[in-house]
């Protein structure tokens, strides 16, 4: 309802301290990651789920980095959004809301939970293992728990492809904001982007994306490939890193 979307939208704008014009992290990041989720949606594995289904995907797809406290400037931390969710107010408020439409917090929280990531792939498992743990006490019901560890990981896709759907001008803008907001030189983060575009374009999920989405995030690939062949040779540790997304 328009009452309830305004109300989501006004706790978006509140969550994202700082310049946004410099972060990656930001609501327009937020709000990408919620329309890349509606158009996965729109698809045929989307149209097969329930309207509350869909719904609790798309809040949890807007509010996963929620996370008012942070330092300005500073990415968005998972276990603060966990929290805030249910200890912040205004968000409690309108979780209460918008349980009248089948979103339920609890799984809102699972699903945002998938989308948390680390460098280290040990500690990525870590991640996945802790999410099916919240998964399992908040998805009851048959096949609950297996479409919660299936659309966790694609949401958590979502989360990482969002700002590389549009054109290489932005994405490269969203990639700078990134540096900015790690305090890490721009070339590096520019020169390393194409290591952890090209394993999401290899996913599974990749599929997931309208055509239109596919076709721009390989053109975003390209560019971020003849980017980090035209950059100076680099140590490979320095070339290959990668913040959370």
């Amino acid at each position: 309802p328009t009452a309830a979307l305004g109300r989501l939208t006004e706790l978006l704008r509140a969550g994202h301290p700082g310049d946004q014009a410099r972060v990656y992290h930001g609501l327009t990041h937020s709000v990408r990651v919620a329309n890349t989720a509606a158009a996965v949606l729109g698809g045929p594995a989307g149209r097969a789920l329930s309207p509350q289904a869909r719904n609790t995907l798309l809040v949890a797809a807007a509010l996963h980095d929620y996370d008012p406290s942070r330092a300005p400037g500073t990415p968005a931390r998972v276990s603060a959004t966990l929290e805030t969710l249910e200890k912040d107010p205004a968000a409690a408020a309108l979780m209460k809301e918008l349980a009248g439409f089948g979103v339920d917090t609890a799984q809102v929280k699972a699903l945002i939970k998938y989308t948390d990531f680390h460098p280290d792939a040990a500690q990525r498992e870590k991640i996945r293992q802790d999410a099916d743990a919240m998964a399992a006490a908040a998805f009851r019901g048959d096949g609950a728990l297996s479409w919660a560890k299936l659309w966790g990981p694609r949401l958590a896709f979502v989360d990482q492809s969002a700002m590389y759907l549009d054109s290489p001008a932005f994405a490269r803008q969203a990639v700078i904001g990134l540096a900015n907001e790690l305090n890490a030189p721009a070339d590096k983060v520019l020169a390393g982007t194409h290591n952890f575009l090209k394993p999401l374009i290899e996913s599974p999920d990749f599929a997931l994306l309208p055509p239109a989405l596919q076709a721009n995030f390989r053109a975003v690939h390209r560019y971020f490939v003849t980017l980090s062949e035209a950059a100076p040779a680099a140590p490979a540790a320095a070339a290959q890193a990668r913040a959370p997304p």
